[in-house]
């Protein structure tokens, strides 16, 4: 757990809800194999989809992460995984 402290200086200081806040600062603090994760993690049971994709956040590359958002990564995976005879 880690405590963040924002501080303002100008103008009228606005009523934000706690759970808002925490996700924007969230958001911030994320890392590319974070959002990777988090746009690979299992579909809701009710939904179609490939069993765990999970493990591939770590298939890619710095350079990678770099040029490319964890969306675009998500499209790649979804275009390796259409290969016919693709062996995990």
């Amino acid at each position: 757990m880690s405590t963040t402290i924002i501080g303002r200086y100008e103008g009228e200081t606005p009523v934000i809800e706690r759970a808002t806040l925490e996700a924007g600062i969230s958001a911030i603090a994320a890392t590319w194999s974070d959002k990777l994760k988090a746009a690979l993690a299992p579909p809701p049971p009710t939904a179609c989809g490939p069993a765990s994709r999970q493990p591939l956040h770590r298939a890619f590359t710095g350079g990678y992460a770099e040029a490319f958002g964890a969306s675009q990564a998500t499209a790649d995976i979804a275009i390796i995984e259409s290969y016919p005879g693709l062996v995990r």
